[in-house]
């Protein structure tokens, strides 16, 4: 399901810049206008702080024939409670990849990408990142399951460890 997931999004992000042959040789797709989702973005409330930072990577896509470099949005993220760091992914694997925008955004204010919720075993759920209007420091963010299949006993825990629906503001 995340070959899947990730197939979908590159298919997304190449429709989106307008690629109209096939990609080898080390062929780039560029995404230049990614560079407004880059930077540190926080959430807080009483108790909870969301940080999460996000950079616009050139990322390497093998895929049969196709042999190509295009530029994704990739990051990490920290929860923090009541002073204390519950999960950081600062350090480790990219928590956040393949951010790409959404096919229907003519304005390119909102990107999907895939999440890792480190506070879940690592499990991938999907987020919608949108721009807000009135300025490039406030984006919204709404966190979903990806679309699954349990079989047999095999127990699936659709809740998050991250607030699922919040506004998040850029500080640099």
């Amino acid at each position: 399901m995340k070959n899947l997931l990730t197939i979908l999004l590159i298919i997304v992000a190449l429709s989106n810049a307008k690629a109209q042959r096939m990609l080898s040789g080390g062929h780039h797709v560029s995404q230049s206008e990614l560079h407004k989702f880059e930077g540190k973005w926080t959430y807080a409330d009483d108790s909870t702080r969301l940080t999460i930072e996000l950079r616009n990577d050139k990322v390497h896509v093998k895929r049969g024939t196709d042999d190509f470099y295009i530029d994704l949005i990739q990051g990490d993220y920290a929860l923090v409670k009541s002073g204390k760091i519950i999960h950081s992914s600062s350090g480790k694997d990219t928590t956040i990849t393949s951010g790409s925008f959404d096919s229907d955004d003519k304005n390119r204010r909102t990107i999907h990408f895939i999440f890792a919720d480190e506070g879940r075993q690592s499990k991938r759920c999907n987020v919608i990142f949108e721009l807000l209007a009135g300025g490039p420091n406030k984006a919204h963010w709404v966190l979903t399951n990806t679309e699954h299949i349990v079989v047999g006993n095999e127990h699936y825990d659709p809740t998050f460890s991250v607030p699922t629906n919040m506004i998040l503001t850029k500080v640099n």
